[in-house]
Formats: C-alpha cells, structure tokens, sequence
C-alpha cells in the first residue's frame, strides 16, 4: 500500500522519545488504519468519478415532438413499462471522447449513426452508483419499413436453473410524445426529457 506524504513525515519524526511516552505501537497502528481508511476512500471517490456513460436520445418534430426511447429485453425488464424504457448508453473509456461513445453504442443499437445537428443536453449523475450520463440528441425520423435488428446475448435463466435462453438486447423501440416519455423513461434519465424539449424549443425560435 502506498502511504501518503503527510503520513511518511509523521513516522519519520515519530522519535525514541516519543516511543517512550504513551503507547507508540497503538499510536502507529492508528496512523496506518487511518491511511487506509483514507486511501480506500480516495480510491472508491475515483472510481465513481470515472464511470462516465454516453448517449444519443433521437426524436422528431412532424407532426409534434416525439421521442424514441427502447426496452430492454432481458427477462427481468419485459413486465416493466412505467420506468422501463431507456435512452442506449454506452460506457466511455479513458481517453474516450464521449460522443464518439455515444455515436458508436447508437450504431451497435439501431445499426446506423445519423447525420445531422447533435444538440447537448449535459449531463445527470446517478445517486445510487455515481456514474455520469451525459447525453445528446438529434433530429431523425426512423424511414418508412425501417426494421429493428437487435443484438441477442445469452444468460442463464431462471438463476441458477443451470438452463440458458437467449434475448433481445432491447425488444422493442417506439417513438412517445414528451408527456408519455417521462412516464415510460427511467427515473435517472428523465431529466433528459425536460432538456430536449428546452433545445427544441430554443432551436425553433432561432
């Protein structure tokens, strides 16, 4: 374990002096639990700092504002409307530039990564995990017999059954107007709902 500085000053001018005063052992293993304490704290502070996700919430204008939200298709989701539906994200890498990330998890979703103005739309922080989402947006109406190729994974279900069954990624994808979207979106995205209908808004009477 690498000790911080002020803790390396400390023991060095712990002097005999010191040792005989007290009870030095008790008084060191303090120090270094308390190092520890910090370090570990330090280090999990990073960690939840790091973990940045990124995405892209595509949505059109004609005839009124709507939204394209998708379902997850894992078995623990497909009960789960209200709260169940997502914006796709995709976790940034160090050194990643997130729209990138966002451009690149859009393609593996939907197979495709428009063209077209990506408006900012900053960025939330979950309580639970702190992870970071931020997100963008972009105008794009999906085209007449547009037809969705989701990624299937394999898992094992029901848990521990030794039994494994494949699924959809996301099972299904549908435009909502902004009153329906934040009532199907998951909680820690629906901030994005309030903030695209702001831009659009902007964007219009520019």
């Amino acid at each position: 374990m690498l000790l911080p500085g002020w803790l390396v000053l400390r023991l060095a001018n712990y002097t005999s002096a010191d040792m005989q005063q007290g009870q030095p052992a008790s008084t060191i293993e303090r120090l270094v639990n308390h190092a520890h304490f910090t370090l570990t704290l330090n280090l999990n502070q990073l960690t939840r700092m790091s973990r940045t996700s990124a995405g892209i919430l595509l949505f059109r204008r004609k005839p009124h504002l709507q939204l394209l939200l998708t379902h997850p298709g894992s078995p623990m989701w497909q009960d789960k409307d209200e709260g169940g539906w997502i914006i796709p994200t995709g976790r940034v890498r160090a050194g990643e530039n997130p729209l990138d990330r966002a451009r690149q998890e859009l393609e593996e979703v939907f197979g495709f990564i428009p063209d077209g103005n990506y408006l900012e739309l900053g960025s939330v922080t979950e309580e639970e995990t702190g992870e970071s989402i931020q997100m963008w947006a972009v105008e794009y109406d999906l085209p007449e017999g547009f037809t969705f190729e989701p990624f299937w994974f394999e898992m094992e279900w029901p848990p521990d059954s030794g039994q494994f069954e494949s699924f959809p990624e996301m099972d299904r994808i549908e435009y909502f107007n902004p009153f329906e979207a934040r009532k199907k979106i998951l909680p820690s995205q629906r901030a994005f709902i309030s903030r695209v209908i702001d831009v659009c808004s902007r964007t219009e009477r520019e």
